[in-house]
């Protein structure tokens, strides 16, 4: 069997003669009976050969495969037999694949072949990722220390900064798309997976949008407010998404749990998430670390970070001053980022170091704040003077 490259196969989908979305599907791949998966040890798109299902999806199925020419092991995607004439899932599918070539970070699975076999079934070759998804690691009873939980969602931010980078959301952000990986020196490697769902912001005229009117994209446990009510998203929806996970992570608890998808979408427009204080095991969360979780999670988007890379910069703040919740608040909208201070000593600073419990201080060392109504009262004493000068002066 020869393989098509995906610009080919994105021709053959803009083709006229297909306009139907038909992919071609000339004779069935050897496949298990009566499930669509394809048989362990099949050659597929005369390149790979198949081995285990790893993770099974709306779209496809991921295996475990190894690449023939020089037995480099990969994660195999390939689009479901049945969605394979499905003219919007195919384009979906295909620009996955386009937006993956352009994404380069290491917290990110890398593409290294994407295209068709002769039978029509589209696929996308990734790194194999030898870990366990987040949601696997959060089923446990045993929650993560605090230093586990800051690395991961550090790398989390880290990935989602060169997505938007590049110009894209990744829309779909939630434990089963973060997967885990542990190092032989005791640490973690972490990648996001499956950007299928994913928007280009700033998309150049004449591009296709693949988002039907009035269709919600995304997880409903996982999903900003303005995703909910299908408003148009940014960077700061994947933002919002991060914090889920944070706060998940801290408190071992899903800050909007509910009993149905609806009551789940109603709380991320409606209820603010329970305070962040402890733990489930007892111990105190940092304030800072616990004021980054309640941060990203505002309702309001420009109430919270303007960037995963800025979450980030606030996770490092809240690991070297835990008790410094100032310090921790998103920038103002004219400024960018976040000054971290002292951003090269994070790698020396661990976070498993911090101390057991945290008690947030009886008074900020910074002072109280002037409160607004004695700033009001000021400007208008001084209004007052000055008007009695100007009558004073006419006189």
């Amino acid at each position: 069997m020869q393989s098509r490259r995906a610009d080919e196969v994105s021709d053959q989908v803009a083709d006229p003669g297909l306009r139907d979305g038909a992919v071609r599907l000339d004779r069935p791949s050897s496949r298990v009976p009566g499930s669509g998966k394809l048989t362990e040890g099949t050659v597929f798109a005369g390149r790979y050969r198949v081995g285990g299902v790893i993770g099974d999806g709306a779209c496809g199925t991921v295996y475990a495969a190894q690449r023939l020419d020089d037995g480099a092991a990969v994660a195999l995607k390939v689009i479901h037999a049945h969605l394979a004439r499905d003219p919007q899932v195919s384009k979906r599918f295909l620009r996955e694949a386009s937006i993956l070539r352009k994404l380069d970070s290491p917290h990110i699975a890398r593409i290294h072949d994407s295209g068709q076999d002769d039978t029509g079934l589209l696929y996308i070759a990734l790194d194999r990722v030898d870990g366990e998804p987040l949601s696997a690691i959060l089923a446990r009873d045993e929650e993560l220390p605090i230093g586990d939980v800051v690395r991961i969602v550090i790398a989390v931010c880290e990935g989602l900064s060169a997505a938007h980078a590049a110009g894209i959301v990744h829309r779909d952000l939630k434990p089963d798309n973060v997967m885990v990986q542990r190092t032989d020196a005791g640490g973690s490697m972490v990648r996001l997976l499956d950007f299928g769902l994913s928007k280009t912001l700033h998309a150049p005229p004449g591009s296709t949008n693949l988002t039907e009117q009035n269709m919600l994209l995304g997880t409903p446990d996982y999903m900003a407010p303005e995703q909910a009510r299908g408003d148009d998203i940014d960077a700061r929806c994947d933002v919002y998404s991060a914090g889920v996970l944070l706060y998940e992570m801290l408190a071992w608890a899903h800050p909007f749990a509910r009993r149905s998808p609806l009551a789940v979408l109603t709380a991320h427009l409606t209820d603010p998430p329970p305070e962040l204080s402890r733990r489930r095991s007892g111990a105190l969360i940092p304030p800072a670390l616990a004021a980054v979780a309640h941060h990203a999670l505002a309702k309001k988007r420009s109430e919270r970070y303007p960037d995963a890379a800025a979450m980030a910069d606030a996770l490092r703040i809240a690991v070297s001053s835990p008790l410094d919740v100032d310090s921790v608040r998103p920038p103002p909208a004219e400024r960018d980022s976040l000054p971290y201070r002292d951003a090269d000593r994070f790698s020396a600073v661990h976070a498993d170091t911090l101390p057991a419990a945290f008690r947030p201080p009886t008074r900020s060392g910074r002072g109280p704040g002037i409160p607004p109504w004695v700033v009001v009262s000021l400007v208008a004493a001084i209004a007052g003077v000055l008007v009695g000068i100007l009558v004073a002066l006419r006189c």
